[in-house]
């Protein structure tokens, strides 16, 4: 379990990594001269995107598109230089400092160290810090389940590498139109974390701040107040419902500090901290302070991360969690929930779209088999493309006009499922949402183990250049995943203890079925909520 604060947050990107790209833009495809790389160029058609282009811009715009196709075509260099901050700075384990390279050669320098550049690298163009002038961001996907991204930006006609950041299959990361860039991952079960960071007008990257959760902990590895590493041990405390967050803030001068806070749990994994938490007499705060450890209030560390976001001109500012967004913190909030003692609704209903076919028994394009795509925004434009890792989970991989948009995966279960895709616009937006379920027929009533509901947001891009979201998710044997319906339901007094036995977009919002039945005298009877869930 992670803390409020930090799933908040975590939202914005770590589940963004699932979802759709480039609605409400047309989005052309282009070969480079080269051959080798692929540039995905949005046109924006919105009078907004009109009211801030500038005569500067204008001027400036051929200039950088040619030196931006110039080096993608293998033409232009790049003199690489060290960034500051080695937290955006990937590219130094690959690159001589001060060398200048050429795309190929970067690739060269990346394949000899153990690595293997798949397929063309993709590009397209942002605009970091919004003042209308184009930055080149530059993806390399890798065969190893991992990527490359970085980003850059032409200085009177020479370029300069800004950031240079990796995604791998335990750390996502996610890069925006406006050069917002985020990281997630995990560091095993119980431990989660991630960075902040922006490239602003002028090219430069700017770190805002990194944190860890860490759950359970029997021990943890710290820094005291001199700077050494001690062992901070928890023998004798029960700890299934107790955790701790670092963050990093770094100084004036680039240099990382630790801070260190920690969080209460009930029994249903809910934060119960208190400022009495804190106290000296407190047995989890005595174990820090004989390490030798300064152990901050959340409120605290919330106010060095707003002087920081201030001093950096962090976009947007930091905002702390506040216990008045508890109700949507998760994507999700209720709209209607009826009480009913029969359910007419039934999954069956759902695979007429594909009556003939199981969509557990294909890999490949589905996208024929995607239900109510028909007439929709995303007709002749979304691809859906289902396949399986290495541990039998189910990967479904979308495009849009052929453009990457992410990935949702749900995972593989030792009983017989089948899965349901559909798409709806249910808020009126123009655009239609997704949606995946996994129901299991090994039960009776048919219930739902997984579903993932899937919107489009704007605001949010991909490494590659492509917008996605996702809002709702529901994973039954997991004990907290993100995002997340099933911690709703489960923390609903009439719901807790129901098992999901349908789901749906509908016109008024995500449908959820919840049924608490069971058998009298050998016949079931039902005993349903149906509750209607507003995305975002």
């Amino acid at each position: 379990m992670m803390k409020k604060q930090f799933l908040a947050g975590i939202m914005s990107f770590t589940l963004a990594a699932s979802m759709l790209a480039g609605c409400g833009k047309d989005t052309e495809i282009k070969e480079s001269a080269s051959g080798r790389s692929k540039e995905f160029e949005s046109v924006d058609n919105s009078e907004s995107s009109l009211e801030i282009s500038s005569e500067t811009a204008a001027e400036n715009a051929s200039i950088e598109d040619n030196i931006y196709e110039a080096f993608m075509n293998g033409d232009v260099k790049v003199k690489y230089q060290n960034l500051p901050s080695k937290g955006g700075d990937t590219l130094s384990d690959y690159l001589e400092d001060g060398k200048e390279y050429d795309i190929n050669e970067i690739i060269k320098c990346i394949e000899d160290d153990h690595n293997t550049v798949d397929g063309d690298p993709k590009y397209c163009y942002i605009d970091c810090g919004e003042d209308g002038i184009k930055e080149l961001l530059v993806k390399l996907d890798l065969d190893t389940s991992s990527s490359l991204s970085f980003i850059l930006k032409e200085f009177d006609g020479k370029l300069k590498i800004c950031y240079s950041g990796e995604a791998w299959e335990r750390s996502e990361l996610s890069i925006s139109d406006t050069g917002m860039i985020s990281s997630a991952g995990s560091a095993g079960a119980t431990a989660h974390g991630g960075d902040f960071a922006f490239v602003n007008a002028d090219g430069d990257y700017k770190f805002f701040y990194s944190s860890m959760t860490e759950g359970d902990p029997y021990s943890y590895y710290a820094y005291n107040e001199a700077g050494d590493m001690v062992t901070v041990k928890f023998e004798g405390l029960e700890t299934e419902h107790f955790m701790i967050t670092r963050y990093y803030i770094e100084d004036e001068n680039g240099v990382d500090h630790p801070y260190y806070t920690y969080d209460m749990l009930d029994e249903d994994y809910s934060i119960i901290t208190t400022d009495e938490c804190f106290d000296e007499s407190n047995p989890y705060m005595q174990r820090f302070i004989e390490a030798g450890i300064k152990v901050y209030k959340q409120n605290k560390i919330d106010e060095m991360l707003t002087k920081k976001a201030e001093e950096i001109s962090y976009p947007g500012g930091y905002h702390p969690y506040s216990s008045d967004e508890e109700d949507n913190q998760y994507g999700i909030s209720l709209v209607s929930m009826e009480h009913t003692d029969v359910s007419s609704l039934c999954p069956d209903d759902q695979f007429e779209s594909c009556r003939d076919v199981s969509l557990n028994d294909i890999t490949g394009d589905i996208t024929e088999y995607v239900d109510g795509i028909k007439g929709t925004q995303f007709d002749g434009h979304l691809a859906v493309f289902r396949s399986k890792n290495d541990s039998g989970d189910i990967i479904y991989s979308f495009t849009v006009d052929g453009k990457e948009a992410g990935s949702c995966i749900h995972e593989a279960h030792d009983f017989k499922t089948i899965d349901y895709i559909q798409a709806k616009d249910i808020d009126g937006d123009g655009v239609a949402e997704i949606l995946i379920v996994t129901y299991t027929y090994s039960s009776e009533p048919i219930i739902a183990v997984d579903f993932s509901a899937l919107k489009y947001c704007q605001n949010r891009n991909a490494a590659d250049g492509s917008s996605y979201g996702i809002d709702t998710c529901y994973h039954l044997n997991n004990d907290f995943s993100w995002g997340n319906a099933y911690f709703y339901i489960e923390h609903d007094e009439a719901l807790t203890s129901g098992n999901v036995v349908y789901v749906s977009l509908e016109d008024s919002g995500l449908r959820v079925v919840v049924d608490k039945g069971e058998k009298v005298n050998g016949a079931y009877e039902f005993d349903t909520y149906d509750v209607v869930m507003k995305l975002g």
